[in-house]
């Protein structure tokens, strides 16, 4: 049973077990409009996430809220917000583009280096990133940390993201 969770800054926080009945895998089929809302909500909000990082980074059922949508090259699970707030904090060589906007979404094909990645801009607009690193670079470094925290999305409580977004102090 999984009563905390280690940040990578060393910071633990505590966990709330879920019920028997609420214990489900975070991943999910979901129908085409419903992913794309889910995108829209958690990019159209990136700015939020970023202002309130101390926050998130404070409160396990934050920070293990599920950004709804898969984002990654070969993900196994929806990534939790705390693990998109931990990349842009610590892995900003591969988590912004080139122009400093964070990205959100991470697509492309490894083997020929081309990205389909997004990022988004101060006014919530999403647009194709241009990055840093080579593709394969920010999809490892994405996934390592998204990883940390699977075992934790399945057997710890979550706020919804949107019930996250109406908690935090400082809104955008």
């Amino acid at each position: 049973m999984i009563d905390s969770i280690e940040l990578l800054n060393c910071r633990k926080l505590d966990c709330y077990p879920k019920t028997v009945f609420e214990k489900k895998i975070p991943y999910w089929k979901q129908s085409r409009k419903e992913q794309l809302e889910a995108k829209r909500f958690f990019y159209s909000n990136i700015n939020s996430w970023i202002i309130n990082t101390d926050e998130i980074m404070r409160e396990s059922r934050y920070f293990l809220a599920s950004v709804g949508f898969q984002t990654s090259i070969c993900p196994t699970v929806t990534p939790c917000l705390g693990a998109f707030v931990e990349w842009w904090k610590y892995r900003q060589q591969y988590s912004w583009t080139v122009d400093g906007l964070p990205i959100w979404a991470i697509g492309g094909n490894p083997m020929t280096g081309s990205s389909g990645c997004s990022s988004v801009d101060i006014n919530g607009k999403a647009q194709r990133a241009i990055l840093q690193a080579r593709l394969i670079d920010v999809v490892k470094s994405f996934n390592r940390i998204a990883k940390r925290y699977i075992e934790a999305q399945k057997e710890c409580e979550a706020y919804p993201l949107d019930y996250v977004l109406t908690r935090l102090p400082i809104k955008i």
